[in-house]
């Protein structure tokens, strides 16, 4: 499946194609216009398959392989998740889940070097960060934190998030044994910055050293 998307815009003559949407932009092949769809991903965070914030550029499906020939573009999907009934009680989901996740963590912090780690103070990224720590409790890892000016102020409060995670940031980063650094950034400095795709990704990854 890989760990990093792919991004391709067919031109003429060929196709561009980069891990990141402004390694396509970068040729000056595609403009960098944002169409609604995009502007749609940029302000709820989210991204839809195989689109990619930018008019033009596309992105490669999850389990999909995408061909590209004289006649045109083709993807075709070659696995797809499969649902099952669960029949494991809680003593056997709970040793499942944590050996999964202590997998998923120990194959993205499997390079030297301190790990580097998003911290929003909510449930999943603080089990990455407890679980990257407890894998080498002797190895650097930085967190960091990324919020918005006067965010507890304008916060209200919802079913999903009927408080701001930021609160528990640095009982994680405490507990964690990491260095922490908050982040915050206004409208002035959101506004002079340009924008690539959203991405679901892990929260935990290897950093290198200095930064």
């Amino acid at each position: 499946m890989g760990l990093t998307p792919l991004y391709y815009a067919p031109v003429d003559g060929g196709v561009l194609f980069g891990s990141e949407s402004k390694a396509i932009l970068a040729t000056g092949a595609v403009p960098a216009e944002v169409d609604a769809e995009g502007m749609l991903e940029i302000l709820t965070y989210a991204g839809s398959p195989e689109h990619a914030v930018y008019r033009g550029i596309r992105k490669v499906r999850a389990g999909s392989v995408v061909r590209v020939d004289r006649t045109g573009t083709r993807a075709r999907q070659y696995w797809r998740l499969e649902y099952r009934d669960h029949t494991d009680d809680r003593a056997a989901t709970v040793s499942t889940v944590r050996e999964l996740l202590t997998a998923a963590v120990r194959d993205q912090t499997g390079h030297p070097g301190p790990v580097s780690s998003l911290l929003s103070g909510g449930l999943d990224s603080s089990a990455m960060v407890c679980l990257a720590a407890g894998l080498d409790s002797r190895r650097p890892q930085r967190t960091y934190t990324v919020t918005f000016s006067d965010y507890d102020r304008y916060f209200r409060p919802n079913p999903v998030r009927p408080a701001p995670d930021t609160r528990f940031v640095h009982d994680v980063a405490e507990r964690a044994g990491a260095e922490h650094t908050t982040v915050v950034l206004d409208t002035p400095s959101c506004s002079t910055r340009s924008y690539g795709s959203p991405r679901c990704g892990p929260a935990t990854s290897p950093a290198p050293s200095g930064t």
